[in-house]
């Protein structure tokens, strides 16, 4: 069940401090009525809706009372109320079709006011249905369908059994009050129109669960549905209108199920449909669609109700156009300027016929049978105005056109022997233009404009022949016939009327007279004077060819007749019969063949493919003209069949072709590509057993030579190469052209090549940098030289760890596996020593006897070392970076301990010549 914030619904609100009269009789009567009124008609303009109302001791004393009109059956946007008086405030309820009359008043002058409300429609072709109108006091509703008044109580979170209470506890000048029950979908329309959200009605399955009954009003205890929407229906018939899965009883939250019946103010539901709820409705959700929001309170029919006429009713009809018959009316008048026109009409109208035009006039025009009249020749209209029973006046237009009346008539130029040829002239009369219509025996023989003369012949083999002619000037007709008789009377025809090239046909005759004479003509330019000849019919075209054929006889009298057999005779073609290749011309092994001629899809075509092996062929072409789908790939030649048989039976002989193919051979290896030099050898090859061909090759390079195979070798990088064969066969003499373009692809080399950033550093600042400057590589691989791992990077740099000389190597590789590689040396040159500041002659270990100043990068050669007591004077002195100072002077006695400054002059191994000075503490 969906829940969401109800939309607006309706605009009509019942106060609730509304003043409620007594269940007593009333000592005065009140009375509104329009019982005694007829339907009013509606023709355009608006029309009073109760003209003749009685309002009779209600005065009304509060300003926000008064009288309502409404029409039960709205419909919005095309119906209207109007107010035309002034005495009260008057409001129009768009949505509804309600027109509210407000203000203090007597009953006379709302009786006056109620008189003064028109209807008006504005659509501009009206819905047929009858308007039905209800005149009552604002503080109910009343149905003319049931005479019973409704209010619906606005009340937020009533309980159903609460409003079935309070509804109880209602009357409406003394008629009993209870939640609505609804009997038919007119009572539901119409209270649907009244609530605004959840509305109780007056039904519930209580006391027993799915026995759905109205228990309240008038229908307590009707049973009018069983069961649940997945298995009810209704009880006789019995009216209800549950919206779609209603009802189904669910158990909410709290415990309670759904007994109480509602009607719907989703918009999500089928409109004015019903729902099943708790007592309280969908209590927890305030703001839901299924939360109460009022009950709907029905007065009328209660038993001791008193008879009370608080309401009236009217009805607005349309009234109909009348339907009008016009009695022979002939809307072109040829010749005659005057016509009588007979009017029939359906109902009872009066009717005034008059002119638009000058030169036209009308005899009683008022009558049903007034007679026009024009001047002159030319197009008129007249006006038909109709007024009905109503008043409500119609209108129609015709048209009528006078003009000239043709008459035909004309001469028989008559010969010695009637049925010979008759010349026919038009001796009648027209004005202007005019078709003609020339027949011969009933049949149109010829036609056209103003064809004032004709010679028609008559044939033969007929009887009852005339001549005749019809004349049609604009639309007015006249038409003369003439009986012709023919003497002799004579017909032929052939034993075989069709057949194929060349056709034998022997004619027959019969004549009603004795005949001297036969001449014959067979449309093919000869003739004969045989009584019943013999004639043979050739065709040597594609198409048909078709004869007419004549015969002109005399009688014994002297009389003659002749008559000619259109299409007596058809010949049928044989087909012509090629096929759509030349014998001449070489084809590839795949190949289609049509037949090509005159035969068409209706005829039937007999191939011969006996030469033909199963795994050669591709599509059968069957009785069909084509194609022919095959592949001629073991044998070079192959021979073809087809005889033609037309739909008629008309056989070719069958004709045989063969058709020759190109040699067909195969190249290896396919597309050969390498890095250079690419050495390569082709072999060429047939294939099939058949067929012999010799080979001419150009290996794109130069090249050339004859042969099945070929060795080139290919060293020019980064090329293609197109390798041309030509082939000829031996058996056929077809020859090919087979181009292999790129068939030869020689691999591009990448050129290695790269700079070193610097190329020679010092052991402190080891670093090298290396700019790739190689093209066309997509691989690198790096050595550095001294044993460290290499590099796959670009552009990489590396950390020495040691002085020297390095061979740095680049080998470089493109997509194709093409490689080259470089090498260039870089240097790591010596900084400086750093010799140790203290030692001691007496030290445990060896090498911390004695102060030495060496390092794998200094050479011998060019080494000195000086060391000098404070007093400046030389105390030791060493040529070798393998002889130390080992404390002792050069009297051989131990110097005494303390600080001793040195002087160290070397070479490193890249020759570059240091000077270094520094201190050393003597310990013991």
């Amino acid at each position: 069940m969906y829940i969401g914030r109800p939309a607006l619904l309706v605009s009509f609100f019942l106060l609730l401090n509304v003043v409620f009269v007594s269940a007593q009789e009333p000592e005065q009567s009140y009375r509104i009525d329009n019982s005694e009124a007829d339907t009013v008609f509606y023709c355009r303009d608006p029309v009073a809706v109760a003209p003749g109302i009685t309002i009779e001791n209600i005065d009304i004393v509060n300003a926000s009372d008064g009288i309502k009109i409404s029409i039960a059956n709205y419909r919005k946007g095309e119906d209207l109320l109007l107010y035309r008086g002034n005495k009260f405030n008057h409001k129009w309820d768009n949505n509804y079709g309600n027109l509210e009359l407000t203000g203090v008043g007597t009953a006379g002058e709302y009786e006056e006011a109620v008189r003064q409300v028109f209807y008006e429609n504005l659509a501009d072709n009206p819905s047929p249905e009858p308007r039905s109108f209800s005149i009552s006091l604002l503080d109910a509703d009343y149905l003319p369908y049931t005479n019973h008044f409704y209010r619906y109580i606005r009340k937020r979170g009533i309980s159903w059994t609460e409003a079935r209470d309070s509804a109880a506890n209602m009357n409406y000048y003394g008629l009993q009050g209870y939640l609505a029950t609804i009997t038919s979908s007119i009572e539901n329309d119409f209270i649907w129109t009244k609530i605004d959200g959840v509305g109780w009605i007056g039904a519930n399955d209580a006391a027993v669960e799915g026995v759905w009954r109205w228990v309240t009003g008038p229908e307590a205890g009707t049973h009018f549905w069983q069961g649940t929407y997945q298995n009810g229906y209704a009880i006789e018939g019995r009216y209800s209108n549950w919206n779609t899965g209603e009802p189904n009883n669910v158990q909410k939250e709290w415990g309670d199920d759904e007994d109480y019946a509602h009607i719907n103010a989703n918009p999500n539901s089928v409109p004015k449909s019903w729902n099943d709820l708790p007592n309280e409705g969908d209590k927890l959700s305030p703001n839901g669609y299924y939360y109460p929001e009022g009950f709907v309170v029905e007065f009328g029919g209660m038993e001791g109700d008193p008879y009370v006429q608080l309401s009236a009713s009217a009805v607005v009809d349309w009234s109909q156009k009348p339907q009008m018959d016009l009695v022979e009316f002939n809307p072109l008048m040829c010749g005659e300027n005057r016509q009588q026109i007979n009017l029939r009409f359906n109902e009872e109208v009066s009717t005034f016929l008059y002119p638009l035009d000058p030169q036209s006039s009308v005899e009683d025009e008022f009558s049903f049978e007034p007679a026009i009249s024009v001047d002159e020749f030319g197009m008129y209209r007249f006006v038909f105005e109709t007024t009905n029973r109503h008043q409500c006046v119609y209108t129609d237009t015709i048209e009528v056109r006078y003009q000239h009346q043709p008459v035909a008539k004309f001469q028989i130029d008559e010969a010695e022997c009637e049925g010979y040829n008759l010349k026919l002239e038009f001796d009648g009369e027209t004005m202007g233009d005019a078709a003609f219509n020339w027949y011969s025996s009933d049949t149109i023989y010829d036609s056209g404009m103003n064809m004032t003369s004709m010679e028609i012949p008559l044939g033969y083999g007929t009887s009852n022949r005339s001549v005749g002619l019809k004349i049609n000037e604009e639309g007015c007709l006249d038409s003369l016939k003439i009986p012709v008789t023919v003497t002799p009377s004579v017909d032929f025809w052939p034993q075989n009327s069709s057949g194929c090239t060349p056709l034998n046909v022997q004619f027959d005759y019969s004549a009603t007279e004795t005949i001297d004479d036969f001449f014959w003509e067979f449309g093919d330019g000869n003739s004969s004077t045989e009584e019943k000849p013999t004639h043979v019919f050739q065709n040597t075209q594609t198409e048909d060819k078709i004869f007419d054929v004549s015969l002109k006889i005399v009688s014994d009298e002297g009389c003659e007749n002749s008559g000619t057999l259109k299409d007596l005779i058809t010949v049928h073609p044989i087909p012509s019969l090629d096929f759509d290749f030349d014998e001449a011309v070489c084809y590839s092994e795949s190949a289609e063949v049509n037949y090509k001629g005159s035969a068409n899809s209706g005829d039937t075509f007999f191939w011969d493919l006996s030469d033909f092996q199963q795994e050669e062929i591709i599509e059968i072409p069957e009785s069909t003209a084509g194609p022919f789908s095959f592949r001629l790939k073991n044998r070079p030649t192959a021979e073809i069949g087809l005889q033609v048989v037309s739909q008629f039976g008309c056989k070719t002989d069958t004709l045989y072709k063969t058709f020759k193919r190109k040699p067909v051979f195969n190249v290896s290896p396919d597309t050969i590509g390498s890095c250079p030099p690419l050495e390569t050898t082709m072999l060429l090859s047939v294939t099939d057993t058949v067929d012999s061909v010799n080979y001419f090759w150009d290996s794109g390079k130069g090249q050339t030579g004859e042969g099945d195979s070929f060795s080139t070798i290919y060293t020019e990088s980064n090329q293609n190469y197109d390798v041309t064969i030509f082939a000829t066969s031996l058996f056929t003499g077809c020859a090919d052209t087979l181009l292999l373009p790129g068939k030869i692809f020689v691999y591009p080399v990448p050129e290695a090549a790269f700079a070193a950033s610097p190329p020679a550093v010092i052991i402190s600042e080891p670093v090298i940098r290396f700019g790739n400057l190689s093209e066309g590589a997509t691989l690198f691989e790096w050595d550095f030289g001294d044993g460290a791992y290499g590099s796959g990077a670009e552009h990489p740099e590396h950390r020495y760890t040691e002085t020297g000389r390095y061979d740095v190597h680049l080998l470089v590789a493109n997509d194709f596996g093409c490689a080259d590689s470089i090498t260039h040396q870089v240097s790591v040159a010596y900084d400086k020593v750093f010799p140790p500041n203290a030692f001691s002659p007496n030290a445990v270990k060896k090498e911390d006897r004695e102060f030495r100043i060496y390092s794998e990068s200094i050479v011998n050669e060019g080494y000195k070392l000086l060391i000098f007591n404070r007093w400046g004077e030389i105390i030791f002195e060493s040529g070798s970076q393998n002889y130390g100072w080992d404390g002792k002077m050069r009297s051989g006695r131990n110097a005494p301990a303390g600080v001793y400054a040195w002087v160290l002059q070397y070479f490193d191994f890249l020759g570059n010549k240091h000077n270094q000075q520094g201190t050393v503490t003597l310990l013991y």
